[in-house]
């Protein structure tokens, strides 16, 4: 479905998207060294800090070495990077130094994420982070695929049950989880979420006990509490980890027994999963990466993919050096890095425009982005000592060696001048600029290029592309029928 290329300045890149058939062979999770046993990272990826690219491929596998490219995994994140053999510069596919960013750790989670995905969930719009939903999950798998790999994620929750009774003995309640609580506010916390239905509860008048029953028939034979029925995912979620932590012996299996012996039949809804990969090659032009979208899957009777950033953060510059994003906008805009220090800036554009069937004019005038490309430049600054003046020192020296006593004499004593000129020498900086440009084949009509700039929240400025599968269109009723207030439409 969709076609993205990639083409960079020094280290040439390819993305596309596309309906193509994968060629797997082995396939692999994290490794066993990188993870530990409560399957948390051994790595502190939002912590560590690497000083150099090169610091940061020493704790990434090396998959691939052809065509002059070398192509790099992390087994635990999905991070990337793309080594040209030829100039040395290394490309990655997130920031390889996000430790030492200034930003929450909500933000650098989402600067080591390769997809971001939106979806629609009653109605209401939710981000999905490829690092927090797929990699602190250990649900990506890498598989060698011809001239590359193919990075498999599996965002959200695998398991559709969470490990919170509903329904529940009341004894079994108070032996199995509140006894292990030592935590005096988790205690309360769990405990408000839940209501006890006891008939035997000297307080309750022979009407309450009979609607009581009515409601639960459940308490006709036992005390029971009750998990409020209103409660929302991220107070389950809650819940949840707090019984995996303070009561670890309540298991899945403990769960339904819970639950049959209080004959409760749950209605609950399974939570948003989706299933994706990213397929990495090399060629003799770079690297090519590719989205099947026949691979994606999610439960589509109760959510709505609305759009898939594919690495939004590949290529990111620092505000520590120069550089640009550019954009097609119109002839093309640059976007220079010093020009946005501090500033949370971002511009978006549809390629080719908007299409006005699924689109309301409104919003400060932009121009066409007219081509399917974008691309991005970083001016680093790297310490240089002369090594060419000490090489020519050597030779001095064994020059001197050579000549007459009153010559050597003479070589000496310069030498020795030189020796101090060497010692007061200070190292010389070298600009070396590296990027890529962007060139997407592929899915380009449901495209929209991203220039996003960090500012205040994190110090990275990156471009990327983002992909609508599915456009949509929302109408307002009250335009055709007779009505009293505004119900729209979507389709």
């Amino acid at each position: 479905m969709k076609k993205l290329r990639l083409v960079s300045g020094l280290l040439t890149v390819a993305m596309m998207f596309g309906t193509f058939g994968a060629f797997s062979a082995v396939e692999a999770a994290a490794p066993a060294e990188k993870i530990n046993e409560d399957g948390t990272p051994v790595i502190d990826y939002i912590n560590t800090e690497y000083e150099t690219p090169e610091d940061k491929l020493k704790d990434m596998t090396l998959m691939k070495d052809q065509n002059g490219y070398e192509l790099w995994i992390e087994e635990f994140t999905g991070e990337v990077a793309v080594v040209d053999k030829a100039t040395g510069q290394i490309l990655f596919s997130n920031p390889f130094d996000v430790a030492g960013d200034k930003g929450s750790e909500s933000t650098k989670q989402k600067l080591l994420s390769q997809i971001i995905i939106e979806y629609t969930d009653n109605d209401t719009e939710k981000p999905m982070l490829s690092y927090v939903e797929a990699a602190l999950r250990n649900q990506i798998v890498i598989k060698n695929i011809k001239n590359g790999i193919r990075v498999e994620y599996t965002m959200g929750r695998e398991e559709t049950r969470r490990l919170v009774p509903r329904l529940i003995e009341k004894s079994r309640f108070e032996e199995l989880i509140l006894a292990h609580i030592d935590n005096e506010w988790v205690f309360e916390k769990i405990n408000s979420y839940y209501t006890i239905k006891d008939p035997e509860d000297s307080e309750l008048t022979e009407r309450a006990v009979k609607e009581m029953q009515a409601k639960f028939p459940i308490t006709n034979e036992m005390a029971v509490y009750v998990c409020d029925p209103d409660i929302k995912d991220r107070e389950l979620n809650q819940i949840e980890e707090f019984i995996k932590t303070y009561a670890p012996t309540y298991t899945y299996e403990t769960l339904d027994e819970d639950h049959a012996m209080t004959e409760y039949e749950g209605a609950d809804r399974a939570p948003a999963l989706f299933k994706l990969a990213l397929e990495y090659t090399l060629d003799d032009m770079g690297l090519t990466v590719r989205l099947p979208a026949n691979g994606i899957r999610f439960d589509e009777s109760n959510y709505k993919l609305k759009s898939i950033s594919v690495l939004p953060y590949m290529g990111a510059g620092s505000n520590e050096y120069t550089g640009y994003n550019m954009i097609p906008d119109g002839s093309g805009a640059i976007l220079r890095y010093e020009d946005l220090i501090g500033e949370n800036y971002t511009v978006t554009g549809k390629v080719y425009g908007q299409d006005y069937a699924y689109h309301q004019i409104e919003g400060a005038h932009m121009e066409v982005m007219r081509l399917p490309v974008y691309g991005s430049v970083t001016n680093y600054v790297r310490k240089d000592s002369n090594e060419d003046e000490d090489a020519e020192a050597t030779e001095t020296e064994e020059t001197a060696a050579e000549a007459t006593e009153e010559e050597v004499v003479e070589t000496e004593e310069t030498t020795e001048t030189e020796e101090t000129t060497d010692e007061t020498e200070e190292e010389t900086e070298v600009i070396e600029s590296q990027g890529f440009l962007a060139i997407i084949t592929e899915g380009d009509a449901l495209a929209e290029i991203t220039s996003e700039h960090g500012g205040d929240l994190h110090r990275y400025n990156s471009v990327f592309p983002t992909f609508y599968p599915r456009p949509s269109d929302t109408y307002n009723l009250a335009d055709s029928i007779s009505i009293g207030q505004n119900a729209t439409w979507t389709v």
